[in-house]
């Protein structure tokens, strides 16, 4: 109890089942050798029952805090989920900082520019992370480093 796992909901397609995993979700309940109570990790907290072969264990290396996972899952069951940051640049005419994003299931070629205003309402510890830890974001590091303390102390 307490691991996180991604829950798989299936689709028949053309005669297969084809899973399609969601989560994290917290395992709170063993009923069984077989199934197993797992609790969404964001608002609604719904609980729902899952077969053994319908869970994973979930397992990202680049997290290990609480707020990192609950990031994640926010943003991984409503939208894109970011694989890394890749490079970053302020974009003369506005005069705001860019980040190439390389996305999580998506090809190369769909690497996109973002605005940085705009990841850090989303994932403020992992763009954080990466301006403390990746020499490419040196520039932008002051600017990410004062918006995520200011936006703690709101």
């Amino acid at each position: 109890m307490g691991d996180f796992v991604l829950s798989g909901n299936v689709t028949r397609r053309e005669n297969k089942l084809i899973p399609h995993w969601k989560g994290p979700h917290r395992v709170v309940v063993t009923n069984n050798g077989w199934t197993y109570d797992v609790q969404e990790f964001v608002a609604p907290f719904a609980i729902i029952t899952r077969h053994i072969m319908r869970l994973k264990i979930f397992r990202d290396k680049y997290l290990g805090v609480t707020e990192d996972l609950w990031e994640y899952a926010t943003y991984a069951n409503g939208g894109h989920m970011v694989q890394r940051f890749l490079d970053c640049k302020m974009k003369f005419d506005t005069h705001q900082w860019e980040v190439l994003v390389q996305w999580r299931g998506l090809d190369e070629a769909e690497n996109s520019w973002e605005p940085a205003r705009i990841l850090l309402e989303d994932f403020p510890l992992l763009l954080a992370r990466w301006v403390r830890t990746d020499a490419k974001a040196e520039g932008m590091r002051s600017f990410v480093l004062n918006e995520t303390s200011s936006r703690r102390g709101k």
